[in-house]
């Protein structure tokens, strides 16, 4: 949950879905951050209102919700504090826009694993002005968890939230200390089908080192439908669908009993 210890109670800050709280508890404290993707705005009218982060970069690539991140922050009495810009991922972002005094944070949620990919992969060195990331694909997740390795970041937390059905991993990554870029692995990040995935690519190393309960209710659900799936091409004689479905089944499978296991 977010936290109100520094709260200004003049402040109109708008109410956060169970998905988005989640994200901004992820948002280190005292960073400046940058939404792309913004739409209404509300995870960094949230992040600043609170005062978790000292200020911030609302981006998106279109008008419309734009408009809505501005009125949001007008409404929240951040327009000082909270840059709203019209901006194809990182396109029109430059690092002279953030408090320097400050470490910078990315958040990217509510996209699609490869469109993530192409936002990170376009300016390598632009994406890696920022300290930590906090990213939440809502597809190909495992794309997403290759490519920060090749931009030479590490997964040091993982959350998993279910909302109305749906299941949401989000991913907290940090640069190593060392300086690393690795172009092959960003471009392989992109090309990389599921079958190609490790285990723990397809479902996050933390989440399963944490035995992580949404994580388990996500694996037995996903287990019923690729169940049903299989007999179903199994029927039809699909042999190629077939062996498709039971690798997956298989790598499902194997995450359970990493969940598991005592």
């Amino acid at each position: 949950m977010i936290t109100l210890n520094n709260l200004n109670q003049n402040l109109k800050l708008p109410e956060l879905s169970e998905r988005m709280q989640a994200i901004c508890a992820m948002v280190p404290e005292d960073t400046f951050v940058v939404d792309v993707g913004t739409d209404h705005g509300y995870v960094p009218a949230w992040l600043v209102g609170t005062g978790r982060c000292v200020g911030g970069a609302a981006l998106d690539v279109r008008p419309g919700p734009l408009s809505k991140a501005v009125e949001t922050m007008e409404i929240c009495g951040l327009t000082d504090r909270v840059d709203c810009l019209l901006s194809d991922g990182l396109k029109e972002y430059t690092a002279a826009q953030a408090d320097h005094a400050a470490p910078t944070t990315l958040v990217i949620a509510g996209m699609g694993g490869n469109l993530i990919c192409r936002i990170l992969a376009e300016d390598p060195a632009k994406t890696k002005s920022f300290a930590t990331f906090i990213l939440e694909p809502q597809s190909d997740v495992w794309k997403v968890r290759q490519i920060l390795l090749g931009l030479g970041y590490v997964i040091a937390d993982e959350d998993m939230v279910e909302e109305e059905g749906k299941y949401y991993p989000i991913l907290f990554a940090k640069a190593q200390g060392k300086d690393t870029l690795s172009a092959e692995r960003i471009e392989l990040s992109q090309t990389t089908e599921r079958a190609q995935a490790t285990t723990e690519e397809i479902y996050g190393p933390v989440l399963l080192q944490k035995k992580h309960p949404v994580l388990l209710q996500f694996l037995q659900k996903e287990e019923r439908e690729l169940t049903k799936i299989m007999a179903q091409v199994a029927k039809a004689g699909a042999a190629q669908r077939t062996e498709e479905i039971t690798e997956r089944l298989a790598k499902n499978r194997k995450a359970q009993e990493k969940v598991q296991e005592k």
